[in-house]
């Protein structure tokens, strides 16, 4: 008998340590999914009021737009986005600063998006 009570408590402290290891790594997906999501949303909806004010040039509303997602991807960038973002920001309207800015941008979007929420 007193040598079944060892094995017992082991088997439950092993039990406890193995539900909260798939807990922390359970959670840390589902935060990854989160995060994944948040930027393709705002990635997308960018490349979204860019492709607009291309096709209807710009105006007071797409601008307000463009502001609005480029504010939001500013939210879930990584930091070398972010200052694409900036560089971006301070080029005229097709220029080819502003081409240029844009395919760097799309190309730092695109590797955000490829490793997900790490």
């Amino acid at each position: 008998m007193e040598s079944v009570l060892p094995l017992i408590t082991a088997f439950g402290l092993g039990s406890l340590i193995s539900v909260a290891v798939q807990i922390y790594f359970s959670e840390r997906a589902e935060r990854a999914r989160v995060i994944f999501a948040e930027r393709k949303e705002a990635y997308i909806g960018l490349l979204e009021a860019w492709r607009d004010q291309d096709i209807e040039g710009v105006n007071i509303a797409n601008r307000h737009d463009v502001g609005h997602w480029l504010l939001r991807a500013e939210l879930v960038a990584s930091s070398q986005l972010k200052s694409e973002f900036e560089r971006w920001a301070d080029t005229e309207a097709g220029s080819p600063e502003r081409i240029k800015s844009t395919q760097s941008i799309k190309a730092y979007m695109r590797r955000d998006l490829q490793k997900g929420g790490r």
